[in-house]
């Protein structure tokens, strides 16, 4: 009897000191958005004729843009961290070469852009994930344009 009152006793000496010196309440954990301050291209071509570049645009759901010398093809056009990655993902998946190119952000884009983004966050499905991108890249290339 003297073992379970001293088994006892110790037991409740140290929880009672483990909460001293731990910290056990819980906080809820909340996902945060790692959001660039900049604009991550995905580019998977550059062309000096446009023809070319739309072809290619075309066929990968992507868009053709107007740089200084070269039409540039973008698979994605993105801030988020975790939406860059997941569509680096997919490209890889295709076997898609890509070239991550940093962008200027422009205002408009980018306020348009979070709400895609957090769309693309919660989404679950890849085709809707694929289908918010691309809708994405035709306001980029609407506010490219302008």
């Amino acid at each position: 009897m003297k073992n379970i009152i001293t088994i006892f006793i110790s037991v409740i000496t140290s929880v009672l000191i483990g909460m001293t010196f731990m910290d056990v309440t819980e906080e809820p954990t909340q996902t945060t958005a790692s959001i660039t301050n900049s604009l991550i291209a995905l580019q998977i071509g550059a062309y000096k004729e446009e023809a070319s570049a739309k072809e290619i645009a075309e066929k990968h759901n992507a868009i053709a843009v107007k740089g200084e010398n070269y039409y540039y093809v973008y698979a994605a056009v993105l801030s988020d961290t975790n939406n860059i990655e997941r569509m680096m993902n997919k490209l890889d998946e295709n076997n898609t070469y890509y070239y991550a190119k940093e962008l200027k952000p422009n205002a408009l884009y980018k306020e348009e852009l979070i709400k895609y983004e957090e769309l693309m966050r919660k989404c679950t499905s890849d085709v809707a994930f694929l289908k918010l991108v691309e809708q994405s890249l035709k306001k980029y290339e609407v506010y490219h344009e302008n």
